[in-house]
């Protein structure tokens, strides 16, 4: 029992502890993760993401801004280049913006833009993302091989309690899933399939939401 409360409070504690506000070092770029666009205009969430990668290029923090994201269903438009394009409105020069616009879930945000990096050479990023989807993400940069450091926007879309709070409590779930599923795959020797254990770890999280709404 203790070692369980443990475990629930350690993640609560690094979800939030994430979700801070933090001074970065220089880097090369930074990997503004995707959220829906609508109609090829940022939803308020992706709007703020793109504002704090717009803010960290303006202070020459970063070189450069990777938008992720595909197309969603009936979408002209994919996350990135409707992130791209709002990036330019905002006096962001276009050679200063790269593209990953396959990816539909963070995971493969992040593997793409891992791609990405590599064949452009770059070799220090800086990963921006809500406050609270800042742990998970994090999560998943190490897994796929990126040195990311983390810069959650300063300022979210979610600002009542009725948006913070179930939004807070599914991001420690998450995080407590993929704590449990990603260290269970090294020790059962298992492959390293990203997708197979984000699907481990959201069969684990759908589980706990079943019981909690029960």
């Amino acid at each position: 029992m203790i070692i369980c409360i443990s475990f629930v409070g350690y993640a609560t504690w690094s979800v939030w502890d994430y979700g801070k506000e933090r001074e970065v070092e220089e880097a090369d770029a930074a990997i503004i993760l995707g959220a829906a666009e609508w109609n090829g205009k940022p939803s308020p969430v992706y709007e703020q993401r793109i504002l704090h990668g717009i803010s960290l290029f303006e202070e020459e923090k970063v070189d450069k801004l990777i938008f992720t994201g595909g197309r969603g269903t009936g979408s002209d438009f994919s996350e990135a280049e409707a992130g791209r394009n709002f990036a330019i409105e905002q006096g962001v020069p276009a050679h200063a913006i790269l593209l990953e616009n396959e990816s539909q879930v963070t995971q493969e945000n992040l593997r793409n833009a891992k791609n990405l990096v590599d064949q452009q050479g770059l070799e220090s990023v800086v990963l921006v993302s809500d406050p609270y989807h800042m742990k998970r993400a994090s999560l998943l940069a190490e897994y796929v091989g990126l040195d990311a450091q983390p810069s959650p926007t300063p300022t979210s879309a979610y600002q009542t309690n009725e948006t913070k709070i179930p939004f807070f409590i599914k991001e420690v779930v998450y995080v407590m899933g993929y704590m449990i599923a990603f260290p269970a795959e090294s020790i059962l020797g298992e492959e390293n399939d990203l997708d197979s254990v984000v699907a481990k770890a959201r069969t684990w999280v759908d589980e706990v939401e079943k019981q909690i709404t029960k």
